[in-house]
């Protein structure tokens, strides 16, 4: 089975089980990220086909935790970051409803007896949806996350599903060429999983290409190598974790994806040209930042 058909399997898997009584919305209304913005800045529809996985979240600045099950999806506006918490065993996709374009990939997390984490990933890119799609999705985007309305919201969410399954695999893909479908589609899941410890070397497995090539579509598509746009996702989440929480400077590197708190300190500092210490410090009015642990500032 290809990645398109697996795709198709996944998407009706979930149609076929539809319980949905409640969607989880964080929409524009508490949209405007200071500094943060995801790669692809479009509305995104994300569901778990199998398992339960939690998410974390930063809207207007706020980092938030929030679990998500197989009857319990997720709508978020552009500017919203989401980024999963992987807690075992479970398919999870995403639908990212561009104005130009329309993406959806699924990622599949196993959890091998000694631990050992592994991930598969399908995806497919097509147009953007046509008229009765973009209407449904403008509806979700202006509903708020009151539980009044979480019955709306999954009438909305079950017929958006329904047109992008009836649109997105209607035609063979052929938007923007091979390379530039791999290279977004490579993008979503970096933007995603940037606080994990991924590597280079592990995405171009995971996408079945060489790290020569991975590193090739990144400077051709986007200007930057793959350790740049990891570095500034990475640091871009640093910063809003220590401007709005009370956790340690190691903490907030363990957090975004840095094991080394010397290492994460020393690298935000030849970004942004003051400690992460201080950073957190200025950002708080009034407020005790977050100290360096064993590094002089």
């Amino acid at each position: 089975m290809n990645s398109t058909d697996r795709l198709a399997a996944t998407l009706d898997r979930f149609l076929d089980r539809w319980r949905v009584e409640e969607v989880l919305l964080v929409t524009g209304k508490r949209c405007g990220n200071r500094g943060v913005r995801p790669l692809v800045d479009a509305p995104r529809l994300r569901f778990v086909v199998d398992g339960a996985a939690d998410v974390q979240i930063t809207a207007d600045g706020q980092v938030d935790d929030y679990s998500l099950g197989e009857q319990r999806p997720l709508f978020t506006s552009a500017g919203v970051v989401v980024r999963p918490k992987w807690t075992g065993p479970a398919i999870m996709a995403c639908v990212v409803l561009g104005a130009k374009q329309t993406r959806i990939a699924a990622v599949e997390r196993s959890v091998s007896p000694n631990g050992e984490e592994t991930d598969r990933i399908w995806h497919r890119t097509a147009p953007a949806l046509g008229t009765s799609g973009q209407l449904t999705v403008k509806a979700l985007d202006e509903l708020s996350d009151d539980a009044a309305i979480s019955s709306a919201a999954a009438h909305l969410s079950r017929a958006l599903l329904g047109i992008v399954r009836s649109e997105v695999f209607a035609e063979p893909e052929s938007v923007g060429g091979r390379a530039r479908r791999t290279f977004l589609a490579i993008q979503d899941y970096v933007c995603e999983h940037c606080c994990e410890p991924i590597s280079r070397a592990g995405i171009a497995k995971l996408f079945d290409v060489t790290p020569t090539h991975l590193s090739r579509l990144f400077r051709q598509q986007s200007g930057q190598s793959f350790s740049q746009v990891l570095t500034h996702l990475r640091l871009e989440q640093a910063r809003i974790l220590l401007s709005s929480s009370r956790l340690t400077v190691g903490e907030v590197a363990y957090q975004c994806g840095y094991n080394d708190p010397s290492y994460f300190i020393r690298v935000f500092r030849e970004h942004h040209a003051v400690s992460p210490g201080r950073f957190s410090a200025r950002g708080r009015k009034g407020g005790e930042g977050c100290k360096d642990e064993g590094v002089t500032t």
